[in-house]
């Protein structure tokens, strides 16, 4: 059972199974887009729905976390072999660069040498551990939990995540908010001196507790297990209206979503027939009318399909024509948004913290300060010289061949330090 378990851990371990699963989704992403529009979206639908391509994509943070443990475990033995502790280990299989050869190992003479060249020693009865600059370990553990992260987060997001998208209106409870106690103060659209967005849209929600809180657009808030994503601006307008044939007259707020101007959209007036269609007029280029609140609306009215009449309408203002009366006294600002339950998010997150951690790590280590190690052990039929470096490689692997002509000279020739004698 044991043996089965460790075949396991090393076929989950090994380094080709992240890339063949991308290349499977890779693969599968092509033929997709031979018959869909949208492959990406077909791609995601595909995975939340067939539970095959899921184990696939949990493929990947498993293969991660399984080399995580052997990269703690390896390195473990590997600290544990250059502190003596060799008849525990074997080395083979822990350094890049294993040589055998016949002779006494002179602990002494080599560990004195090997500090001329700047190496820390460890000595022992029976082996000689040098090593120089820092392990880049850390970075390599920071990598692997990075990739666990986002497609653990990929996962959990492609598999459960929902989203409900809603209007939300100044002046009324926040949407999802318990029992109505969340109101919205305000719609904010202004500008915004950064360096990736020139606006910011701000969403101030006030609680009966006094408590405040704004919604941006980036970065993502978390209301009540959701995240809030405005999308699209709009208004609602109070309308007052009244035809010939409807001298009772209709009045209500109407959701329009015709922010920026040019966009168009419609009201219908129930069981009446009458259906208004609303665009926003073209404002001066200095004066934005969802920030200052003075608009003008361009609107046609139309019965079944006959229109009947047409014109402009200042908000605050009214329109009479033809019988027919047409007034909005107020409005209100509206941002269509997404409140979206994703546990993904976080660990998506997670993983772009750890990418950057990893990389702030590894640059300078792998560039200045490169760890190199080597070991000696005196067995009985010989010695056995081991090597490694994460950096540096070229000169390491200089001083560890002549390491080894001082061994098989005995201990008699001298180790050179930058083309001169040490």
């Amino acid at each position: 059972m044991k043996r089965l378990l460790a075949r396991l851990l090393l076929l989950f371990a090994s380094r080709g199974v992240t890339p063949l699963a991308m290349l499977f989704f890779l693969l599968l992403y092509i033929v997709i887009a031979f018959f869909s529009a949208e492959p990406l979206t077909t791609l995601i639908s595909i995975t939340r729905n067939y539970v095959p391509v899921a184990l696939v994509l949990a493929l990947i943070p498993v293969n991660c976390a399984a080399r995580l443990v052997m990269e703690l475990r390896t390195s473990v033995r590997r600290r544990a072999v250059m502190k003596g502790e060799a008849a525990k280990n074997s080395p083979e299989d822990l350094f890049t660069e294993t040589v055998r050869l016949s002779g006494t190992l002179p602990l002494a003479a080599l560990k004195e040498r090997l500090e001329s060249f700047g190496y820390r020693t460890c000595l022992t009865s029976s082996s000689l551990a040098a090593c120089r600059g820092i392990s880049l370990l850390p970075a390599r553990l920071l990598f692997l939990v990075a990739i666990c992260c986002l497609f653990t987060g990929i996962l959990v997001s492609t598999t459960t995540r929902s989203s409900r998208k809603v209007a939300v209106i100044e002046g009324e409870p926040f949407p999802l908010s318990p029992e109505g106690h969340d109101l919205v103060e305000r719609i904010t659209f202004a500008d915004r001196r950064g360096f990736f967005l020139e606006k910011t849209l701000s969403i101030g929600v006030a609680g009966r507790d006094g408590n405040k809180r704004e919604f941006g657009i980036y970065p993502p808030a978390l209301y009540h297990g959701f995240f809030v994503y405005p999308r699209y601006l709009g208004i609602a307008p109070l309308i007052r209206f009244s035809a010939p044939d409807l001298p009772a007259g209709f009045e209500t707020y109407v959701i329009l979503m015709i922010y920026p101007p040019g966009k168009e959209d419609s009201a219908e007036i129930p069981g009446t027939g009458y259906r208004i269609f609303f665009s926003m007029a073209k404002p001066d280029e200095r004066d934005d009318p969802f920030r200052s609140g003075r608009m003008t609306l361009l609107f046609r009215i139309l019965q079944g399909d006959k229109p009947v009449t047409s014109g402009t309408l200042a908000m605050g203002g009214e329109f009479n024509g033809n019988g027919y009366r047409l007034s909005s006294p107020e409005f209100r600002r509206v941002v269509t948004t997404d409140l979206v339950r994703d546990h993904g998010v976080i660990p998506i997150w997670a993983g772009a913290l750890f990418f950057c951690a990893a990389l702030l790590f590894w640059l300078p280590v792998r560039l200045f300060f490169p760890c190199r190690e080597m070991l000696f052990i005196d067995v009985a039929d010989g010695v056995h010289a081991c090597s490694r470096a994460e950096g540096g490689r070229v000169k390491h692997g200089g001083i560890f061949l002549e390491a080894l002509d001082f061994l098989d000279a005995g201990g008699k020739i001298a180790l050179t330090c930058r083309g001169k004698t040490c």
